[in-house]
């Protein structure tokens, strides 16, 4: 998972409480390919986008992890490599972009779930979806 360069300001701006600061609370996905790079603003290919569920699930020294899930229907057939966190429903400052390494396809008429724990460290974050 790559952090992209707008995210870490984004999320740099949230941790010192500064007004301009906006919540990340929207997962989207697609079917770009594309190694993720810092610079990247958007999905390779976005499909869909809606907004998750945000919870607090571990508050253990020197790390917290935060987790984002929700539940689509898919309208396609699509083939879904990558997963993104985003500001806002659409567009908006994506936090970071991951390109799964084993591709999943949905159906028309189905519904797709994704789940992203995102862990701050101190001195650093990572992160890990599935």
């Amino acid at each position: 998972m790559t952090i992209t360069n707008a995210g870490r300001v984004n999320f740099s701006k949230l941790i010192g409480g500064v007004a301009t600061g906006t919540v990340m609370a929207y997962l989207a996905y697609g079917t770009g390919t594309a190694a993720p790079a810092g610079a990247n603003t958007t999905l390779g290919t976005e499909v869909d986008r809606a907004e998750a569920s945000v919870q607090l699930i571990s508050v253990l020294a020197p790390q917290d992890t935060y987790r984002f899930a929700v539940i689509m229907d898919t309208a396609a057939v699509s083939v879904v490599s990558e997963i993104g966190l985003f500001t806002a429903a659409v567009a908006g400052t994506m936090m970071n972009r991951l390109v799964l390494d084993n591709y999943q396809t949905t159906v028309v008429g189905g519904k797709i779930l994704i789940v992203m724990d995102l862990t701050v460290y101190d001195g650093g974050e990572s992160g890990s979806a599935c």
